[in-house]
């Protein structure tokens, strides 16, 4: 049966939050009416809204907020007002909202009335299910789904779960109507310490194995050089300090690589001091933030993915790390830090390597047999690229989400 879903985001369009439009895409494409809200910002001018993924969703998209609920116009506001007496079953309530003698002015240009509105918007458009995505736009809507009685999802995805305490979400914890989901049992963890005792889905976020897959594949054999890839945000929990560090230790042992890094952020000009510092410049090559299809193209001519995350001090770590999916998706084996949730998103010595954190000397032995051993390189490669399409893959995900939105007493 058909629902009316809102889906609400912080910022939209992001293009780090890709797998969310996914997700949005396979619930329009089994006939849901879905609608996208935006709690911080609707950067409608971003030119991701003209690309071919985006463009459909701009006309079901809008700001929530209690700005932007209320029209500049007052014959807009009047007008709208009007409609909305005659669909909301507590009209009574707003009708109140207009006595001048208790709100004044406020009364008359319609601002009462459109904060009550904003407070019961999700039930005053008869949504079914409302899905918000991170914690914290949950708790800035705390009040909309105090007032909303039927199901509301709640996904935690990774800086939500360790940026804010246990009180910061304690205006949550007692709403029997919401459930929650996670990208992996390590982020479920976080999220219990939170106080959470909700059910808990653990559902990881996905990406498109028809988009994440290799172009005119070739073999290892006829690959002239070992070529490694990292992709991330420069940021001290993933470490690309320490990628450049394992190609140095490679470089002393002989071996000919190159390293690409692909992500920009706050490290980069450290990376970029200790390329020279090395005299890494000719083999570790810096090249910034790139659209999804050029990093498509850069795995598709690389050899192996690489990515040493470590627990920073803060104590922040990778929830799931979805570019490690995208990676093996391109049949690219990984070698990576077992260090957070990134155990679930992998089948160590079948798809690639988990490494003790920080241990350069383990990164660079698993690496060198991988170089060794091209036949098993390959077959890793080829064994990741199942593996993610079974367990990663949007559709798989929808599946599991359509379940997920489908439990009759939401506490199956």
């Amino acid at each position: 049966m058909s629902k009316k879903i809102a889906v609400v985001v912080g910022v939209f369009p992001s293009v780090s939050e890709a797998f969310i439009v996914n997700q949005i895409e396979y619930l329009i494409n089994t006939g849901h009416k879905v609608h996208v809200f935006a709690t911080r910002e609707l950067d409608d001018i971003n030119p991701l809204f003209s690309s071919e993924k985006y463009k459909g969703l701009i006309a079901k998209t809008q700001l929530l907020s209690n700005k932007g609920v209320l029209p500049n116009s007052i014959i807009i506001r009047f007008a709208k007002a009007i409609k909305l007496l005659l669909k909301f079953r507590l009209t009574i309530h707003l009708l109140k909202t207009f006595n001048v003698f208790k709100y004044g002015k406020d009364a008359l240009n319609f601002k009462v009335f459109y904060r009550l509105y904003y407070q019961y918007f999700f039930t005053i458009n008869n949504y079914d299910i409302v899905h918000i995505h991170f914690g914290d736009n949950a708790v800035h809507l705390k009040n909309q789904i105090k007032n909303f009685d039927k199901k509301v999802l709640l996904s935690f995805h990774g800086y939500d779960a360790h940026k804010f305490d246990a009180e910061f979400y304690k205006p949550l914890l007692d709403y029997k109507n919401l459930r929650l989901t996670v990208n992996t049992n390590y982020t479920a963890s976080k999220v219990r310490q939170l106080g959470f005792q909700n059910k808990i889905y653990v559902l990881p976020v996905g990406l498109d194995t028809k988009f994440f897959k290799p172009i005119d594949y070739q073999s290892s054999e006829e690959k002239h050089s070992i070529k490694l890839l990292f992709v991330g945000r420069l940021v001290e929990f993933k470490a690309p300090l320490i990628a450049i560090s394992i190609v140095e230790e490679l470089i002393k042992r002989g071996v000919s690589a190159e390293m690409n890094i692909i992500g920009d952020g706050p490290l980069l000009a450290k990376c970029k001091s200790v390329i020279i510092e090395k005299n890494l410049s000719n083999c570790v090559y810096l090249h910034g933030s790139k659209s999804q299809k050029e990093i498509v193209e850069m795995m598709n001519a690389s050899t192996i993915f690489v990515y040493p995350g470590i627990v920073d001090e803060t104590g922040r770590c990778e929830n799931q790390g979805l570019v490690l999916q995208e990676a093996q998706a391109m049949q690219l084996p990984v070698v990576t830090s077992n260090v957070g949730g990134i155990s679930d998103g992998l089948i160590d010595d079948e798809t690639g390597f988990l490494v003790n954190e920080k241990n350069i000397d383990e990164f660079v032995s698993k690496i060198l047999w991988l170089i060794n051993n091209p036949s098993e390189r390959k077959a890793m490669g080829e064994a990741g690229r199942e593996f993610v399409k079974a367990n990663y893959d949007s559709e798989i995900l929808g599946e599991k989400l359509l379940i997920i939105y489908d439990s009759k007493n939401y506490n199956e």
